[in-house]
């Protein structure tokens, strides 16, 4: 497939969290995707009015996003099954709104599916995303771990650093189960 063709839908499902939510856009917003086309589709699962507005202007404001409002909330799967539904693109990746992605984070997730033929689904590491944390699973006081990023550490700059420090690791690491934040 040509680069020219490529195409991802970001979607990202939305139960209220607005300061969760306007990051996770932010972020989402300011990818920085080579030979391909992004689009937004943010599934509102009955957020509340301050949420709900906030994704109304981001929508009206930005012509890459489209936005969907369930009225009703019916929980994770069923918005995320709304916003695959509604997608067009070569390529889907969903999104807990609770996430925050670096700018060139699908350069490194889409070329998996074109380089390996049996791929289905690809998730990441994060710093805090039970089974896939990294460096710590587990909180010492039980729980999982949120591993917070080092001093003066942006999204960027660790996922800079991730990446130069794994290039002798295999980018694939076949695992027995995903976890849903991206």
């Amino acid at each position: 497939m040509s680069s020219i063709e490529r195409s991802v839908d970001i979607i990202i499902c939305i139960h209220n969290s607005l300061e969760d939510v306007a990051r996770c856009y932010e972020s989402a917003s300011a990818t920085e995707f080579e030979g391909g086309q992004v689009g937004i589709i943010l599934v509102d699962d009955g957020s509340d009015a301050p949420t709900r507005d906030y994704l109304k202007k981001v929508a009206d404001e930005d012509p890459n996003v489209t936005l969907i409002r369930r009225e009703q909330a019916g929980g994770y799967t069923i918005a995320a099954n709304t916003g695959l539904r509604a997608s067009d693109a070569t390529y889907s990746a969903l999104l807990n709104s609770d996430t925050i992605v670096p700018k060139k984070w699908l350069n490194k997730i889409i070329p998996m599916f074109e380089n390996v033929a049996d791929l289905g689904v690809v998730g990441p590491l994060s710093n805090a995303a039970s089974w896939q944390s990294v460096p710590e699973r587990s909180a010492p006081e039980g729980g999982w771990a949120i591993n917070e990023l080092p001093p003066n550490f942006t999204v960027d700059i660790m996922d800079r650093e991730i990446e130069r420090a794994a290039s002798e690791i295999p980018a694939l690491v076949r695992v027995p189960l995903l976890n849903g934040f991206c």
